[in-house]
């Protein structure tokens, strides 16, 4: 079965380029975008994804709230938190993300890493 990855970002630009990335890695991946933390919730719901490309500054629900919800699911995905905030990293990992990704990021660098880890966590 191919992986399912959800990419919830409020800014479309960013959203578009993590699309792009995660197909560019895994082509054969299920990829589902969202622009707002409920929206995340439910989609996260309803497909499950294994992989959440996760904005911490979403316009309707904090990010770190959106995390929270996210790791108290049954099969909670693995979770990539994105911030342009530096002093928000630590605290990303210390509430649950499994990495955390700074903006500005780095494309090659992001995409690499992508490859090695959506087959790892498919669903």
């Amino acid at each position: 079965m191919s992986s399912s990855i959800l990419i919830a970002d409020d800014n479309a630009t960013v959203r578009v380029l993590l699309v792009r990335l995660v197909r560019h890695a895994r082509p054969e991946a299920h990829v589902v975008d969202v622009e707002s933390g409920l929206a995340s919730l439910e989609v996260a719901q309803r497909a499950r994804p294994s992989v959440v490309l996760l904005d911490h500054g979403l316009p309707d629900i904090d990010g770190f709230l959106v995390l929270k919800s996210l790791k108290e699911l049954v099969e909670a995905p693995y979770i990539i938190m994105i911030t342009g905030d530096v002093a928000l990293e630590e605290e990303a990992l210390a509430r649950g993300a499994d990495e955390v990704w700074l903006k500005p990021m780095d494309i090659p660098q992001m995409l690499a890493h992508l490859s090695e880890i959506l087959p790892a966590h498919h669903g």
